[in-house]
């Protein structure tokens, strides 16, 4: 009986830096799903807010960490993007839109922040220039990036060994 060798995978992406790696890779899913809906009582809508206000606090902590990070290892502009996307977060009338929704509906603040830039992303969707209709792909970027913050931490900081 012949014995079944594991087919290869080749895995591609945006690099940090130029140059091929080889290693464990740890695959994380993409994808942007809806997450968990519940109401929140009329008493615990600030703190609400204020798991919003975290998230966003969380998320450009990475995004400039991560800047610094490329900044480092490639120079040039390659960072950027990280800044463009913390400039999302730094808009107030998301963070209003937001706060807003999760007052009306009553609903929790992840949910609110998904429902919120759904909206957001359809509106860009139907922009005719074909440049700012790719940057949906940065608007999705940094709300699957908020929305992770929102969670408990995630298993890939528990990871045992170095992965690409």
């Amino acid at each position: 009986m012949a014995e079944e060798t594991p087919k290869e995978k080749v895995f591609s992406g945006t690099p940090a830096s130029r140059g091929i790696a080889f290693g464990p890779v740890h695959v994380a899913a993409r994808g942007f799903p809806a997450p968990n809906v519940y109401e929140i009582p009329e008493d615990e809508l600030r703190s609400e807010k204020e798991r919003l206000a975290a998230a966003f606090e969380i998320t450009r902590q990475q995004l400039a960490s991560l800047k610094t990070k490329i900044d480092e290892v490639a120079g040039g502009d390659e960072g950027l993007v990280f800044e463009a996307h913390g400039m999302v977060l730094d808009d107030p009338s998301l963070q209003t839109k937001v706060e807003l929704a999760i007052e009306n509906r009553k609903q929790n603040a992840e949910y609110c922040f998904y429902a919120v830039m759904q909206t957001v992303l359809e509106a860009m969707r139907r922009i005719s220039d074909p440049y700012l209709r790719e940057r949906t792909i940065d608007i999705e970027d940094v709300s699957q990036r908020v929305l992770r913050n929102f969670e408990a931490p995630s298993n890939i900081v528990g990871l045992d060994h170095q992965h690409l």
